[in-house]
């Protein structure tokens, strides 16, 4: 029988709890009403007759903050209260979420806490779950059994609800046909670019903030030593890894003859072929690539280190069995210096920064559009680039376009429709469909996609569908946001 009590006993515990990627995804501002409560400034927030406090809001924005901090970023007091419109919004979508799972009867068990607890790996040990690894590292983060426990049922909760809209869902085959065709089309692009090399002439980087910088990243700039090898694998009976082990003496005899076959100047790579018993290096003819130090087990890596570019190693005896070893290469690397770094530093803060101002001016500039501005004038005001990317398909390489989603987002937009924010390698992009041609429809290549299709446009659906609940539960509960208060 299920005891939570038994999984709580003797510690103080707490674990950070990352919600859903979707819920994640679409916590967002959506259509709050702003107004100021001057009954009571530490409301920030209302839902029906819940009040929402700074204090909630704190902890939430604060890790957000630290988050960017541990990436070297500054946060300006924009971003800041940015952060906090996050985390507010966050902490009341969840709320929203748990009171209409209330409503539609969404229980969760102890048994389910404890499954889902004892399924985390952080918690596995030797033997699977671990009760005292457990329990430290709550300890460690500062939190008790019953707070964590509270966490992962909500957790839970949500990810039913999540699980409960989604089987809502209904999809014809119609509609599964006409949005792979709308992914198949070709089309065109007007887009506003907010590469981050735009705003960072003015940018001035003081010297001691460099070398800071340096400190905290001096292992970016290091180069560390390493070799470049390929190895025979002989296993023997003393190993204990596999079926195809040969007795310790026999595995000895062939690994000192296919040796000495080796220092006679017989092809490695084909030796290693025909013997090896390594299957990851086997059919490559023995080859590992490139290896630091810390990588091998200790006598395998002492002997990699030794050889000389094109030698050939004695026998070497690990856990795995017998070694033959060939170096085919070998980098010295090297220490950094803040003086030899600098300019590196330097291209990586104007970098962090710039992204920082961009990604600014591109959430200006979706709120200017909002407001009414046209597209091409708010580009200019927020400092864009104006460009376009003509007849592209979710097959093409925009070479021009340093975005892995670039593509992907337009596609899903109707003619006029304008993106949401995406992000790039060295920056962000807002762009409007301009022009669309549909492609022949391919009846072999529908067939052969309809799973990958229908899950994509299921998961469409299931952010329309929980953006429309969202609107709906903030209308019906009367949500109230005191902007003024954060």
């Amino acid at each position: 029988m299920f005891d939570m009590r038994k999984m709580r006993s003797g510690a103080k515990v707490v674990l950070w709890i990352v919600l859903t990627a979707f819920l994640l995804t679409i916590f967002i501002l959506w259509g709050a009403q702003m107004s100021f409560n001057k009954s009571n400034p530490d409301t920030v927030a209302r839902i029906g007759k819940t009040d929402i406090l700074y204090a909630d809001v704190s902890k939430l924005w604060q890790e957000k903050v630290q988050q960017l901090l541990g990436k070297g970023q500054k946060v300006s007091d924009a971003r800041e209260k940015e952060l906090k419109k996050e985390a507010l919004n966050e902490i009341i979508e969840k709320n929203l979420m748990l009171g209409y799972a209330k409503k539609i009867n969404v229980a969760v068990s102890d048994e389910e806490v404890q499954q889902s607890i004892m399924g985390i790996q952080s918690f596995q040990g030797a033997k699977g779950f671990d009760k005292q690894r457990y329990l430290q590292i709550l300890n460690d983060n500062r939190l008790t059994p019953e707070e964590f426990e509270f966490q992962q049922r909500q957790m839970i909760i949500l990810a039913k609800v999540k699980n409960f809209l989604t089987a809502s869902i209904k999809m014809s085959d119609d509609e599964i046909k006409n949005y792979f065709i709308k992914r198949n089309r070709t089309v065109s692009a007007h887009y506003a670019d907010f590469s981050y090399s735009l705003y960072t002439g003015a940018l001035k980087i003081d010297e001691d903030r460099m070398k800071d910088y340096y400190a905290m990243h001096k292992n970016t700039y290091t180069k560390p030593e390493r070799v470049k090898a390929a190895h025979i694998l002989i296993i023997s009976n003393g190993a204990g890894l596999s079926l195809n082990a040969t007795s310790e003496e026999v595995a000895l005899k062939l690994a000192t003859e296919i040796q000495a076959r080796a220092k006679r100047g017989e092809s490695f790579s084909a030796l290693a072929k025909k013997y090896s018993q390594d299957p990851g290096s086997k059919d490559k003819g023995g080859e590992l690539g490139w290896f630091e130090r810390g990588k091998m087990v200790p006598e395998f890596e002492s002997a990699a280190f030794a050889l000389k570019p094109g030698e050939i190693s004695r026998l070497v005896k690990t856990q795995y069995g017998y070694h033959i070893l060939k170096s085919e290469g070998k980098d010295a690397g090297f220490e950094p210096t803040y003086k030899g770094s600098r300019d590196l530093v330097l291209k990586a803060i104007l970098k962090e920064d710039g992204m920082k101002i961009a990604y600014e001016k591109a959430f200006a500039f979706k709120e200017a559009l909002k407001s009414g501005e046209l597209f091409d004038k708010a580009a200019l005001k927020a400092g864009a680039r104006i460009l376009n990317a003509f007849s592209f398909t979710k097959d093409s390489k925009l070479d021009s376009i340093k975005s892995q989603s670039f593509a992907d987002s337009v596609l899903e937009l109707n003619l006029g429709e304008v993106s949401d924010i995406i992000t790039g390698d060295n920056g962000f992009y807002i762009a409007k469909l301009s022009s669309e041609k549909p492609s022949a429809f391919n009846k072999v290549r529908f067939t052969t996609e309809y799973e990958a299709t229908q899950d994509r446009l299921r998961l469409v659906k299931l952010e329309d569908v929980y953006k429309a609940l969202s609107a709906a539960l903030r209308k019906e509960e009367e949500v109230k946001i005191y902007e003024k208060n954060l």
